[in-house]
């Protein structure tokens, strides 16, 4: 009684073998008239026995075979061995011309169409990096793939390193700009080293911070005789005796310094406020402008806009200068004329468009030159024949002469 339960697999195996079987009697039976199909080699490792149900050699990747010895077919459709070892595929039959067809090669192909499609895709959709000039952006398609993605590679590692030494970069800014008011006693009196100014005041914080009273004491003594410090005016200060202020004329300084201080007051509250109205005006108008800048430069045809965009403020201030108020627009084309590189692919487009342009009027000439002469194009006055060149310089003449009032 057969087996109700059988796999799906096995079934779909018996089918596939029982019409290769019908196949292959079909081809002995009527020879090939171009050549004879060779027989296939027998399955080296289990031969298929008398009477059972033939596999096919070539089948689904991963079907088990119907022995039940374990073997799967691999990638290619054949089955391997029980150590992995793959079975030798049988040579391919030949077709109706002759030829044998080459699975490898058929594979090679579709995958080498699969990857320039790819690579296509790929490059439609790489950028360049915003940090490239207009020029350098118009060579960007010429590269492949892996030229772009290592561009993009590497403007992305510095984009990481400038980001990583932001620190460091802020951090000597700043002790530069504290430095440069002392350059002179920095080259006076530490040969014009930074690092052992620097040094030395941290060691004097260092000392009269944490130093023990005897270190202090010397120290300032050093600092005392060092410096040329008044000792009794030092004393005094010690006891807490300011200095002596002599009066000039009967009057004491530091009374009038009061009393204009004093007088004085109200009209510096006025003029605090007075300067912080202006400061509020003034970031008011410095917001508007930032947004409309942004707006100006998020346009999409405004394409050379981070090209030109100093040349641009210069053109604005200069205007401002003389009282005159350039927009945004006017700057951005003036700017666009002024940068060399700019205007270098601003022309080559334009001569493109021009060519385009003329060679479409010149066919446009060329067919109203022939219905009005009556020929299909093929031949001239005079019987004699032109070829589409003569015939494009032809139609532009003729075109040339109408415009101007000669009828021909």
């Amino acid at each position: 009684m057969p087996n109700d339960f059988t796999p799906a697999a096995t079934q779909d195996n018996d089918v596939r073998g029982a019409l290769t079987a019908a196949v292959s009697a079909a081809a002995s039976s009527s020879p090939d008239p171009v050549s004879p199909s060779p027989s296939p080699s027998p399955d080296p490792v289990s031969p298929t026995p008398a009477g059972a149900t033939s596999v096919p050699e070539i089948g689904t990747p991963g079907e088990v075979h119907p022995s039940g010895d374990g073997r799967m077919r691999d990638a290619l459709g054949r089955f391997t061995k029980k150590d992995g070892e793959i079975i030798p595929a049988p040579a391919p039959k030949a077709d109706a011309t002759g030829t044998a067809p080459d699975a490898k090669a058929t594979v090679d192909a579709a995958k080498t169409t699969a990857d320039a499609a790819q690579a296509e895709a790929n490059k439609k959709a790489l950028r360049a990096p915003q940090s490239w000039n207009a020029e350098e952006r118009e060579g960007w398609a010429s590269l492949n793939t892996k030229q772009q993605q290592a561009v993009l590679r590497r403007e992305t590692e510095m984009q990481r390193t400038l980001q990583a030494t932001n620190g460091a970069r802020q951090f000597t800014e700043r002790m530069s700009s504290a430095l440069n008011p002392y350059l002179g006693l920095i080259q006076t009196s530490f040969g014009g080293d930074p690092y052992s100014f620097v040094t030395g005041l941290a060691q004097a914080a260092q000392v009269l911070r944490h130093g023990s009273a005897h270190e202090k004491a010397q120290f300032v003594h050093h600092m005392i005789v060092s410096n040329g410090v008044d000792i009794p005016m030092l004393d005094g200060l010690l006891v807490g005796q300011p200095p002596q202020q002599q009066a000039q004329n009967g009057f004491d300084p530091t009374q009038i310094a009061n009393i204009v201080k004093q007088q004085l007051q109200p009209m510096q509250q006025f003029m605090g406020s007075l300067q912080q109205r202006q400061q509020q005006t003034l970031q008011r108008v410095e917001n508007e402008e930032q947004d409309s800048l942004q707006a100006f430069a998020s346009d999409s045809s405004n394409e050379f806009f981070e090209d030109v965009r100093e040349i641009m403020a210069d053109l604005i201030d200069t205007q401002a200068a003389r009282g005159l108020d350039m927009s945004y627009a006017d700057a951005y084309t003036a700017a666009c004329q002024l940068h060399p590189q700019v205007k270098a692919v601003i022309m080559g487009r334009q001569q493109q468009e021009t060519a385009a342009n003329l060679t479409a009027k010149a066919r446009a000439a060329q067919a109203a030159s022939a219905s009005i002469t009556g020929s299909s194009g093929t031949g001239s006055p005079g019987g004699q024949n032109l070829t589409p060149e003569s015939d494009d310089i032809r139609a532009s003449l003729l075109a040339s002469v109408r415009q101007h009032g000669v009828v021909i």
